[in-house]
């Protein structure tokens, strides 16, 4: 039912894009307007505007909810796309206002059953450099910087492509859409993704060098697929989600690459090589299986923490290469039951990569039984 709302929704902007018009801001006034909002106010549904270079930085203050909201662009019940001259030529900037009674938003969307696509622009300076309460939103070939938050999206899907986040202060919140899309975005400095009640996430071929990479929450299926995350805090985390963290690198994490609680993850082809952390942290309520990873670690390589169950949970660990082919040296890199008998769970690492000795297709059941060390 997803899947045929959304090719109607497709079908139903092309043929809306088809009879666009076409509309020029440009601020030394050869265009057809000098502010971005006012051709907003004066395109229909599915034009598209074509913005100058230039630095925007007018404002207009709407009253919204329990506080007022300062933009420089409204945009609501109208399906348009917004095209800048390149990120590094076409600034929004709102600057911040004292107090938290006002937020300070580059481009706000309240546009339910429409969609809103931008193009080619930069926001810096501001609570929110996009802020989505309603509608579909797709973002290509942006950089926002120096926000608390660079983007704050409820919307229904979402899609950001080739976009740079850097210096924001706090994570970019992506929540309660039916589809989130991330692909080639890079996140710099203290911001972070954060996924939170949507109905599918794909995180793909992204670059992080961040505190945190990404936070997925509640998410039924999410894909984290091809990117490269150096955090010092944390790679990824998985609450209550499924899915699948598949052909990554991750580098530096002094607590844990991959945190995975309350959810299923299977853990695929990645490169781990964290500082003093773990490679990967499994907490309650967590189903994890890894296969044909490289794991690293100046701490344990897995970290079983917060298993306090009534029965023996085994964890598929199989096939991984852990940089040495003694089976003690990786014993001695996994804290699980074998450590803390309170900890009901064991995480089965034979056979593995590099194993000359048993490389033979064991059965489940008698893996379980000859790592089974629990009275």
């Amino acid at each position: 039912m997803k899947t045929g709302s959304t090719i109607l929704l497709f079908l139903s902007m092309l043929a809306t894009w088809a009879l666009s018009a076409d509309w020029y801001v440009e601020q030394d006034g050869t265009g057809d307007f000098l502010t971005i909002q006012d051709a907003v106010d004066a395109a229909v549904s599915g034009d598209v505007i074509w913005i100058g270079p230039g630095i925007y930085e007018d404002v207009q203050v709407i009253d919204y909810s329990y506080q007022s909201v300062r933009t420089c662009v409204f945009v609501s019940g109208k399906t348009l796309r917004l095209i800048g001259s390149g990120a590094d030529a076409t600034i929004i900037r709102v600057g911040l206002s004292p107090g938290y009674d006002v937020r300070d938003i580059g481009v706000f969307v309240h546009n339910a059953d429409h969609f809103l696509r931008i193009d080619d622009m930069a926001f810096t300076v501001g609570d929110y450099g996009v802020f989505v309460q309603a509608g579909d939103l797709k973002l290509k070939n942006c950089s926002l910087s120096e926000c608390d938050q660079g983007l704050y999206s409820r919307g229904n899907q979402i899609e950001l492509v080739d976009c740079s986040f850097s210096d924001c202060a706090d994570y970019t919140l992506i929540g309660q859409c039916a589809y989130a899309r991330v692909s080639r975005c890079e996140y710099t400095g203290n911001g972070y993704l954060y996924f939170s009640f949507c109905d599918r996430v794909d995180l793909l071929d992204c670059a992080f060098d961040s505190r945190i990479g990404a936070t997925i929450l509640r998410v039924p299926e999410y894909t984290v697929e091809d990117c490269t995350i150096q955090s010092t805090y944390r790679g990824v985390g998985i609450y209550s989600s499924d899915g699948v963290i598949r052909n990554n690198q991750f580098y530096g994490s002094d607590t844990e690459a991959i945190r995975v609680e309350r959810g299923q993850a299977s853990v695929e082809d990645n490169i781990i090589h964290t500082g003093d952390g773990c490679a990967v942290s499994i907490g309650r309520d967590a189903d994890v299986t890894a296969h044909g990873n490289e794991m690293r670690a100046e701490g344990d390589c897995v970290r079983l923490g917060g298993l306090h169950q009534s029965e023996d949970l085994f964890y598929d660990f199989r096939w991984n290469d852990w940089g040495t082919t003694d089976p003690d040296e990786i014993e001695g890199m996994i804290h699980d039951g074998v450590d803390d008998p309170e900890i009901r769970g064991f995480v089965i690492y034979i056979p593995f990569l590099g194993d000359y000795v048993s490389n033979e297709d064991l059965d489940w059941g008698a893996v379980k039984r000859l790592y089974h060390t629990s009275p």
